[in-house]
């Protein structure tokens, strides 16, 4: 029985660490997203730049880790990139003469991760 356990928490513990690093790189770039928009429109205050900076400083590093780690395996393949969004607007963006399964799954994931993401972005920087 205890066996049974352990080998239950051992292949939960990662699962939960994934998704709560990528349930906080959402928080973070719906955070980072609002600040500038303030501070685009000029509202700007000493209060945001006193925690917006250091969010957007966490929210990097934890970007990285979600590219590294969940989205190694969700896209089957090594990084070349730092961030997420930027790994997915190459796999967005990509034109393949003879994609095989592969590339048509990473081109999928990417379009609907930019899709998803892209209501908070004004800007369009995380559209494919």
């Amino acid at each position: 029985m205890n066996i049974s356990l352990i080998s239950v928490f051992l292949w939960l513990t990662p699962l939960l660490m994934c998704f709560i690093a990528v349930y906080s790189l959402w928080v973070f770039y719906i955070t980072v997203m609002s600040l500038r928009d303030k501070k685009e429109a000029g509202q700007f205050r000493a209060l945001d730049f006193a925690f917006g900076y250091p969010t957007l400083f966490v929210g990097y590093i934890v970007d990285f880790v979600v590219n590294m780690i969940p989205a190694t395996i969700l896209y089957l393949e090594i990084p070349q990139e730092t961030t997420l969004s930027s790994r997915s607007l190459r796999h967005a963006r990509a034109q393949i003469a003879n994609p095989d399964l592969l590339d048509k799954w990473r081109k999928y994931l990417a379009t609907w991760l930019l899709d998803s993401i892209g209501w908070y972005d004004k800007h369009g920087g995380h559209t494919a």
